[in-house]
């Protein structure tokens, strides 16, 4: 877990889907690299929501530029949080 980018996570003005997926990776990113790669099967399993909902939510993330995602075929995609004071 990284506390500063699961406090960074929450400071975000996001709807609660989104709110909630951008803190379950911050609570599993790597922070020296500030990536991690969960498969979108097992957030939905951690938020309570549906593969699609996490998919659809994910682009959301990207497009407000809180989440860089490297789409990587056949395995998990990778994704680096891109959030304010987590050094």
């Amino acid at each position: 877990m990284s506390a500063p980018h699961v406090a960074a996570a929450l400071r975000e003005h996001l709807p609660p889907t989104a709110k909630l997926l951008l803190v379950a990776l911050a609570n599993i990113v790597d922070p020296s690299t500030d990536t991690c790669c969960p498969t979108a099967d097992a957030m939905a399993d951690v938020c309570g929501v549906t593969r699609l909902t996490i998919l659809q939510t994910i682009k959301k993330l990207e497009a407000a530029n809180l989440v860089l995602v490297k789409r990587r075929s056949g395995y998990p995609s990778s994704y680096r949080l891109l959030l304010g004071g987590t050094r």
